[in-house]
């Protein structure tokens, strides 16, 4: 699968960016840990907020978190202006490929996806996502919460692919067999507000 790799939360390009202060937040990150250990939780966290509010910084800090505790599944963090950071393109190949470590038994699955249709990592979103993501994750059977964090989807490219991106995602409802909950930032700019 081509991917982003400099895209997630421990990667060599994220390395030097900040966390919460262990005293800091302490409110918020409560909220969030209650809402990725409750099973009648909704599916998706989203934390708005305008541009230097910390956003980024909580991310990294939920982000370690669920490493530590065996809970996340993948991360995304877009960036304007860096390559394919800033694009849609790969979001769905990358989060598949990270969720495919966590989950080996998601392997088969996806093998097939790819060997069904080669191209699929060019096709539009919504078959990216039914294909390496939903069809997949809808074969196992997995009882621990896994998260997946997506970090200010507003700087990914088209206001088109952000709609589509949280109509997908909010797709993981449906999922039984596997508790799949994203935790996503953005500033609170329109389209994102009518996505969700």
């Amino acid at each position: 699968l081509p991917t982003v790799d400099d895209a997630a939360f421990d990667s060599n390009t994220e390395e030097h960016n900040a966390q919460c202060h262990p005293d800091t937040r302490t409110e918020l990150l409560g909220q969030i840990r209650k809402w990725a250990n409750d099973p009648q939780a909704k599916s998706i966290f989203w934390l708005n907020g305008m541009t230097g509010t910390g956003k980024s910084t909580i991310s990294r800090t939920v982000a370690q978190l669920f490493k530590d505790q065996k809970l996340l599944g993948a991360s995304f963090f877009f960036k304007r202006g860096e390559g394919d950071r800033g694009k849609a393109t790969l979001f769905f190949p990358t989060i598949a490929k990270q969720l495919l470590h966590k989950l080996p038994a998601l392997k088969p699955s996806v093998k097939e996806a790819i060997r069904a249709d080669p191209d699929i990592c060019k096709k539009t979103l919504r078959e990216q996502f039914e294909q390496l993501i939903l069809q997949p994750l809808g074969g196992i059977r997995h009882d621990m919460a896994i998260i997946i964090i997506v970090d200010a989807l507003d700087e990914c490219d088209g206001d088109g692919h952000v709609k589509t991106i949280i109509s997908l995602l909010a797709q993981v409802r449906t999922l039984s067999s596997v508790r799949l909950k994203i935790f996503v930032t953005s500033r609170p700019e329109l389209p994102i507000r009518l996505g969700f």
